[in-house]
């Protein structure tokens, strides 16, 4: 201890302490770029406070350790709010004096869940924001992993309207006579795509919720790697589980794209992009959702997935089993794959005697979005397989709405 300024209340000439072990901020005997060094006598340099402001933070900290930290996907966080506007900040004093349990998170999930403080003042508008810090605390560590200084509640509202919004969508949710089951967005959304096997990337979750927080966006080609690896993964390892894997594959990539997580690469206007859509629930479909069905190839892609979904559905009507899923379930599907599949499943279907079941429309309209398609073949493999995938396992969902409509 030694006489000096604080650094938080700014007062000079007062008896001021260094090494603020409540935060475990320094360790003395390992190098690092402390303004300090590495002596003990010299430790009050590295973050000068007097005693009052010492015990001010370390009951500050204690608090927001209390009622401001939760964790979500196993990522733990602290989210405090501020204000610029003197008013919003003596409010908020107040309400957390009085009832700082009202505002206790708990286990909250900040993707899905409205905060208590968002809806209290939401009068405020964002002159009310958040500071979103995860952190690791471990024994005496305490590290700050990823930061968001500015979260602000329109934000927030953003998220979640997003959220509902593909929570609502028919073609995501599975429907019998007991209940409606549609895709929720969560934190452990991203969590299980953030890595292809059963191990998630911790590193991978944080940046993408750090950037979906704060508006930004991440890369577009490494989020759908992701999104097609862990499809890949699945169709490998639990097949039956793929259908509801897509689905939630699906809604993650369409919510990322309602908040602007991602962006696609620009295309270009395609001559023929008319041409290649068919006039059928699956033309309709893709008609719907033409921000990710952006070139002839994608169309070609999907309705060949519809395609083998149908071959799939025959060969389980006449054999008890769809060892056809083979040929493409688990696998990254390029341009020849998709070609192979439709010669191959047209051959199927023509030995079972069940052509009939797509002469007047699956299959002239995959066969029109080929030549429409031409030469060009501008997507990856993995777009490819995305899109595949989509009409392999929504295909009898997207004719069953088209149908009650």
């Amino acid at each position: 201890r030694k006489q000096g300024s604080c650094a938080v209340c700014g007062q000079p000439k007062v008896k001021v302490y260094g090494n603020y072990a409540v935060l475990a901020c320094y360790n003395l005997n390992n190098p690092g770029s402390i303004a300090g060094g590495f002596h003990a006598h010299r430790a009050h340099r590295n973050f000068p406070v007097c005693g009052n402001c010492a015990l001010s933070i370390a009951e500050t900290f204690t608090f927001a350790e209390s009622y401001l930290s939760s964790s979500m996907a196993g990522q733990s966080y602290l989210i405090l709010p501020y204000s610029n506007n003197p008013e919003v900040r003596e409010e908020m004093r107040a309400r957390f004096g009085q009832q700082p349990d009202r505002y206790q998170l708990g286990k909250h999930d900040l993707v899905a869940d409205e905060l208590a403080l968002t809806e209290e003042f939401a009068d405020c508008g964002d002159q009310l924001a958040f500071a979103l810090i995860f952190y690791k605390q471990q024994n005496a560590a305490w590290r700050v992993q990823a930061e968001v200084q500015q979260l602000l509640p329109s934000r927030l509202r953003a998220l979640h309207e997003a959220g509902k919004t593909i929570s609502r969508a028919a073609d995501l949710t599975v429907e019998d006579k007991k209940e409606r089951k549609p895709v929720q967005i969560t934190a452990l959304t991203f969590r299980n795509f953030s890595s292809a096997s059963e191990a998630a990337s911790a590193d991978t979750l944080r940046s993408w919720l750090a950037a979906l927080f704060s508006g930004q966006t991440v890369n577009y080609r490494h989020f759908l790697h992701n999104l097609v690896a862990k499809l890949l993964d699945t169709g490998r390892r639990s097949p039956d589980f793929l259908h509801w894997l897509t689905r939630h594959a699906w809604g993650l990539y369409r919510y990322a794209r309602l908040t602007q997580l991602i962006i696609p690469d620009p295309a270009t206007e395609y001559p023929a992009m008319s041409e290649a859509i068919p006039n059928s629930p699956y033309g309709r479909y893709v008609i719907e959702h033409a921000d990710f069905f952006r070139r002839p190839e994608l169309i070609v892609a999907f309705l060949t997935g519809c395609y083998t979904s149908q071959v799939a559905s025959v060969q389980r009507q006449e054999r008890g089993a769809d060892p056809f899923t083979k040929k493409f379930i688990g696998r990254l599907l390029s341009r020849q794959h998709l070609q192979r599949l439709y010669r191959e499943g047209h051959g199927k279907l023509a030995q079972y005697g069940k052509i009939g079941y797509v002469m007047t429309g699956l299959d002239p309209d995959l066969a029109n979005a080929w030549v429409a398609c031409g030469d060009g073949w501008a997507i990856s493999d993995e777009e490819a397989t995305f899109a595949f995938t989509i009409g392999y396992s929504l295909a009898y969902r997207i004719h069953q709405i088209d149908t009650q409509k």
